[in-house]
């Protein structure tokens, strides 16, 4: 699959940088219980569901490898208030460990440039 970059719209949106812009949309696209993961990032969106398994399943994971955690909200309003969901760095090393993870507490996997990981059911 082609990579799915988002030229030209630094040009419409001025003072804006091209991640943010794609963190917007990854925002919009979360659902609970959703984790996406850029690979072109090597960063992990996700906006955890009622039963809150996603956020301790990553940091239970990544602890256990030896790596810092630190999950960030996605800020996507100009002045950074409205938060949607979360965010982290993940290497791909590290992301093979936290997807089967997820996997075995019920989370699937799709294809593409950006991972798009759904929770069953959901």
């Amino acid at each position: 699959m082609a990579s799915r970059r988002l030229t030209g719209l630094k040009n419409l949106q001025p003072n804006v940088s091209e991640e943010r812009i794609f963190e917007a949309r990854i925002a919009i696209q979360l659902n609970a219980g959703q984790v996406i993961y850029s690979r072109q990032l090597n960063r992990l969106y996700f906006h955890d569901s009622i039963d809150k398994r996603i956020a301790p399943t990553i940091k239970s994971v990544l602890s256990g490898l030896g790596k810092r955690v630190e999950i960030e909200p996605i800020l996507i309003d100009e002045h950074r208030f409205i938060a949607v969901g979360h965010k982290l760095s993940v290497e791909p090393e590290a992301f093979v460990a936290v997807r089967t993870a997820l996997r075995l507490v019920g989370v699937e996997l799709g294809l593409g440039d950006v991972e798009i990981i759904r929770r069953a059911g959901l």
